[in-house]
């Protein structure tokens, strides 16, 4: 459910691809502006790579350049496994996606 002062225009998409990655997007326009909003779960026992992969490729969907894109959810990742704690932010960082 959202509310808006201005009635946007909205798209939305679900997709699971087993327990490595499960998301759904919406996309809000208004005159003013755009933003998807990607919602997205990895299962604990998901593999982590495949995660990555698919997130990836997700994000280069959607990627717009006259868009916001705001990620929110649950990727379970181990950061003591050295390899999760790098491979996230970098791809992250890809999209120009920082933590506020």
């Amino acid at each position: 459910m959202y509310f808006c002062s201005q009635k946007p225009k909205c798209h939305q998409n679900c997709n699971c691809i087993k327990k490595d990655l499960e998301n759904c997007t919406a996309e809000l326009e208004t005159e003013a502006s755009k933003l998807i909003i990607l919602s997205l779960y990895r299962a604990p026992t998901g593999d982590f790579n495949r995660f990555t992969e698919n997130l990836d490729d997700t994000s280069k969907y959607l990627y717009k350049p006259n868009a916001e894109l705001l990620i929110c959810g649950d990727a379970n990742t181990d950061y003591l496994i050295e390899s999760n704690r790098k491979n996230l932010p970098l791809l992250l960082t890809t999209y120009n996606l920082l933590h506020k």
